[in-house]
């Protein structure tokens, strides 16, 4: 993606997904977390960039928001066992082990049922 592609459309989800994963990459958090955000508010139901987003922040030691970014996925997409599982890590950052454990134990249950299914 060239930089010149953004600056014409700055608002293209994919074009600032791209961004916010390639700084995330470099290690460049603040800067992924800039890009991820853009992304999601330039397409509200965009999950890869709302688990980029959830990674860059955790990454940077900002647990609650990560929570509440991950609360977002899982409006979007109640049955999806990663988000549970990143939630339970989340917790585990802050401490929350109980909420932790639920978080885990639903991930596992939705896991199984697709396994199943």
């Amino acid at each position: 993606m060239s930089g010149s592609r953004l600056q014409a459309n700055p608002n293209d989800p994919k074009d600032n997904f791209d961004l916010g994963y390639f700084y995330f990459r470099k290690g460049d958090l603040e800067k992924a977390e800039y890009f991820y955000r853009r992304a999601v508010r330039s397409k509200g139901n965009y999950l890869e960039a709302r688990f980029g987003l959830q990674e860059a922040l955790a990454g940077q030691g900002k647990f609650q928001e990560a929570v509440e970014v991950n609360k977002g996925i899982l409006d979007i997409s109640p049955e999806n066992a990663a988000a549970y599982y990143n939630l339970g890590e989340l917790y585990m950052g802050l401490k929350k082990h109980f909420l932790a454990k639920e978080a885990y134990e639903t991930a596992l249950n939705l896991g199984s049922r697709k396994k199943r299914g």
